[in-house]
């Protein structure tokens, strides 16, 4: 049930601030800059600061 409820903020989160993120490990107190993509399975922490048009997976 907590996956399903983090996966609808994500959604939403997305729609709100324009970005791309797949990953549910990523976390929405990050700084994201506009259309900024992040890839399924990848960690993202607190104090990241990710500018604008970025693409991050976990490779």
């Amino acid at each position: 049930m907590k996956k399903i409820i983090k996966k609808v903020r994500y959604i939403i989160f997305n729609r709100q601030k324009g970005t791309r993120i797949e990953s549910i490990n990523a976390s929405l107190k990050a700084t994201y800059g506009y259309n900024v993509g992040i890839a399924y399975n990848t960690f993202v922490s607190d104090d990241v600061k990710i500018g604008d048009y970025s693409y991050v997976n976990s490779n």
